[in-house]
């Protein structure tokens, strides 16, 4: 399967407000992999670019966005590229030698989330689910991606640099999101 991803550890804060109201949840699914970053989307996008991303949208929902956006400091981000299920078989394999029970269901949950935020796009892992993987991958990326099986195309010198500083990312997100005692929110793009 081919399947981008955009985790973002977002502060718990952030998260219940954005929830609290379906506007600003809206608002936010609609920029949500837009630009670079949450914190620079305001203001790196031309002007009318934002009115067309945005133009379904009540302005108000959306100033409130930003708004809310320009207080909250977030965590880390990480993006995958058509490696969904690279990362989910390796994390998998990392965790299932460690004894990890559930080990394939915790991998897909660390890439693709267990819990619907918001339609089909965008999930996030479950509190305890989080905190497991957050524990098992801390400070481990050179032994989980030891345990990475890429083949084909994936096994091409450049396709692993790009795969291991993916799954840096990734573990960098969930340490971030602990560290804002936050939560990690994946879109599928």
């Amino acid at each position: 399967m081919s399947v981008n991803t955009l985790h973002y550890a977002l502060p718990i804060e952030f998260t219940k407000k954005i929830k609290d109201s379906e506007g600003l949840l809206e608002a936010f699914y609609s920029i949500y992999g837009c630009g670079s970053s949450l914190e620079s989307f305001f203001n790196e996008i031309d002007p009318e670019e934002i009115e067309e991303i945005t133009e379904d949208l009540e302005e108000e929902d959306v100033n409130a966005l930003k708004e809310l956006i320009s207080q909250t400091n977030f965590g880390e981000s990480a993006w995958t590229e058509n490696t969904f299920d690279v990362h989910i078989n390796g994390i998998s394999n990392y965790l299932e030698s460690r004894g990890v029970e559930d080990s394939k269901k915790l991998a897909a949950s660390a890439i693709n989330g267990d819990s619907e935020v918001y339609e089909l796009s965008i999930y996030t892992p479950n509190e305890d689910a989080r905190n497991r993987i957050t524990a098992a991958l801390k400070g481990n990326a050179d032994e989980v991606f030891s345990m990475y099986e890429l083949s084909g195309h994936f096994s091409d010198p450049q396709w692993q640099e790009a795969i291991k500083a993916e799954l840096n990312d990734i573990i960098k997100c969930y340490e971030s999101a602990d560290e804002i005692n936050g939560k990690v929110w994946i879109g599928c793009l």
